[in-house]
């Protein structure tokens, strides 16, 4: 058991209402208890030494997804019974985005598989972006949401070049274009003027990491920049990671699309 599967069973009992006890949306002592219970398959030794062992991860796990705004500490509503050991309710944020998890918002959740998941590019992507895909989610874990943001963008920026040098293998010409006027869409429209339109459409998208959190970061201003934002962005860039790999054939080609 680490602080990843403990999240992933935390949110999978909340899923499945097996949070609950007392008055709170998710008490993590009670997740901890079924979660020992079902692996130490009726030898009551060996669940007590796993809910010993797994306890403070389970409490850790709660305290991320607070952190990440899911939840709260208390009762769920007023005059629900309230323990010493405390427990957890969920944010209206928690129960929107409860509604429509799938795995990569799971993954999202978890740091070190996050880490893993962005560390898996670095192959096709490079060292620029591996650099600042983890200082992203170093400071996410931080709660410095708008450097996270910057930093996902920094990242976005780093796969975007990849494409472009592996399609013209001319790094210095790239970069040289890439830092002059305009140079972000020069390059955009060098990396998708000859795919199919769907392609075009998402690297677009995928830019707007970019062309939003680099840019605001870089004009001096307060940002009113949340947890959400911070989500989000990450998400973003774990799509736009998944999607290029997938498409690198076609982003990477300079033959015509048909």
């Amino acid at each position: 058991m680490n602080l990843d599967e403990a999240i992933s069973k935390t949110i999978s009992a909340i899923k499945n209402n097996g949070a609950r006890h007392y008055g709170y949306d998710v008490h993590p002592s009670s997740v901890c208890y079924h979660a020992a219970d079902r692996e130490a398959s009726n030898d009551h030794n060996k669940k007590n030494r796993l809910e010993k062992e797994w306890y403070p991860l389970f409490q850790e796990a709660a305290w991320e997804l607070t952190k990440r705004g899911w939840l709260r500490p208390g009762v769920s509503h007023h005059g629900a019974q309230a323990v010493a050991d405390g427990g957890y309710s969920l944010t209206s944020y928690g129960s929107e985005q409860l509604s429509s998890l799938d795995e990569n918002e799971i993954v999202l959740l978890q740091p070190g598989s996050l880490s893993a998941a962005l560390k898996s590019f670095n192959k096709t992507f490079g060292d620029g972006f591996y650099q600042r895909s983890q200082e992203a989610i170093k400071c996410r874990n931080a709660q410095a949401w708008f450097a996270c943001c910057a930093m996902a963008g920094a990242a976005a920026e780093s796969v975007l070049l990849a494409v472009a040098i592996a399609k013209t293998s001319d790094e210095e010409k790239i970069i040289k274009q890439y830092r002059g006027s305009n140079g972000r869409r020069a390059i955009l429209n060098l990396v998708t003027g000859n795919t199919k339109q769907h392609i075009r459409k998402n690297m677009e998208a995928f830019s707007g990491i970019i062309a939003i959190w680099r840019d605001e970061a870089a004009h001096g201003l307060v940002s009113a920049i949340s947890v959400a934002n911070a989500d989000e962005a990450m998400r973003s860039l774990l799509h736009m990671c998944q999607f290029v790999e997938k498409e690198w054939g076609a982003l990477t080609s300079q033959e015509l699309s048909n």
